[in-house]
């Protein structure tokens, strides 16, 4: 009996190696909008002539200190400078982080903004385009310019963020 057991077993495992092999789990990259999102109002003196930040590039600002110190990018050397008095921060940064990109806005652009996150990939994209034109170009105008803040979420650790001015709306993975 107990040579029929064991002969059983070993043609069991037999079978079990020669059969087909176990297909290989594929994770999808999935990117979720953020939609609770705010829109917050321009930080006064950090659009203007002699603030050093650039235009067509974003800030993160995930915590006090970091917004306190958006001072230190106001050139004083300028002859145009002028003290910036930050006003409370706007938003509670033990649950949000601010994120914004600055853009030299035409009065004929209409400027769509979007937040999506990927955790497979640690990641965030910050997505901005002119619906009127697919490009963001800088440019001098009457429009002035907007820095495009967004409350979102607190900014996870370890994660990265890129912001993206191309025409489509969706990123790719």
């Amino acid at each position: 009996m107990k040579t029929f057991l064991y002969t059983i077993a070993i043609v069991f495992m037999i079978g079990c190696h020669t059969s087909e092999p176990i297909p290989s789990v594929q994770y999808e990259i999935k990117w979720v909008e953020i939609t609770d999102t705010l829109r917050l109002p321009n930080i006064a003196g950090m659009s203007n002539v002699y603030s050093t930040w650039g235009q067509l590039t974003g800030l993160v600002v995930r915590n006090t200190a970091e917004y306190y110190a958006l001072v230190s990018m106001v050139n004083t050397n300028d002859p145009l400078y002028k003290p910036i008095n930050l006003p409370p921060p706007p938003v509670d940064f033990s649950r949000y982080s601010m994120i914004g990109f600055k853009y030299n806005i035409s009065v004929s652009d209409t400027l769509t903004s979007a937040v999506f996150i990927n955790d497979s990939l640690q990641k965030y994209i910050y997505v901005v385009h002119d619906r009127n034109d697919d490009t963001l170009i800088p440019r001098l105008t009457l429009g002035g310019n907007q820095q495009n803040w967004i409350r979102i979420p607190s900014f996870k650790s370890g994660y990265t963020i890129q912001f993206d001015t191309s025409s489509a709306y969706l990123p790719n993975p």
